[in-house]
């Protein structure tokens, strides 16, 4: 996974450094627009989910959220954060066990 510079802050990078745990999950293109609108600065105590109308989906293998309306859901776990060309960070990462498919 590539992330921008954290020259400003990033939260989605600080939760994935803070929990060693995060999701990807497949949009399709009833909610592109709304999935694009997540990546707009949001106050750190701001849901992204609540803002765009996306609804966030748990379970107990990890603590960080899914996308419901998403048919494919994969659970990550944080490993190591590199620096690469022009402070562009990659994070690399194991796929957790599951694979959610709806």
């Amino acid at each position: 996974m590539i992330v921008r510079p954290d020259s400003v802050p990033r939260h989605s990078l600080e939760n994935i450094e803070e929990t060693h745990v995060f999701t990807l999950n497949h949009i399709k293109p009833n909610f592109i627009e709304q999935s694009h609108q997540t990546s707009a600065r949001y106050d750190k105590t701001i849901s992204e989910f609540d803002v765009v109308g996306l609804s966030p989906y748990f379970t107990d293998a990890l603590m960080a959220p899914y996308v419901k309306e998403s048919d494919i859901r994969i659970g990550l776990k944080y490993v190591e954060k590199n620096t690469a060309q022009k402070q562009q960070y990659g994070i690399g990462c194991r796929r957790n066990n599951r694979v959610n498919v709806a």
